[in-house]
């Protein structure tokens, strides 16, 4: 299995002066970000394909209740900035198996109109893992 970094997640009590300070500090460019049902930005480099930075406001909620222990669905109190870690694997279907045989808690969701499988997972220090990856049977044939 293959494990690279993805993006970096900022949950922002301002999220436009944030996206404002970010863009012109490191001269990152707002890109394509789907249609997700809060607000935010996806902060894309030159000649990058996929987005360094994705941000929303400290008031998105995007873990799916009920399917985890309610301590997981608690939403960040808004005192940390970074809400997530992301890696990407080319093997969901070991990632799934990882994290069956460390009974870990997880959420998943798909990421809207691609086949991407979002798999949030809480480790220790309250710090939340994301792994994107897309299951065998939505894989495109090329």
């Amino acid at each position: 299995m293959k494990i690279t970094f993805d993006h970096i997640s900022l949950r922002a009590k301002d999220l436009e002066g944030m996206k404002e300070f970010i863009t012109q500090l490191l001269g990152l460019k707002v890109g394509y970000r789907p249609k997700f049902p809060f607000p935010g930005y996806w902060l894309y480099s030159e000649g990058v394909d996929d987005a360094l930075i994705h941000m929303f406001g400290e008031d998105a909620s995007f873990y799916k209740k009920g399917l985890i222990n309610e301590d997981f669905n608690k939403e960040s109190d808004g005192k940390n900035i970074v809400n997530h870690v992301c890696f990407y694997s080319d093997n969901y279907e070991e990632v799934m198996d990882r994290i069956e045989k460390m009974n870990l808690d997880y959420s998943i969701n798909t990421v809207p109109n691609l086949p991407i499988k979002q798999i949030f997972i809480k480790a220790p220090e309250n710090l939340i893992i994301e792994i994107q990856s897309i299951p065998e049977e939505d894989m495109i044939e090329e």
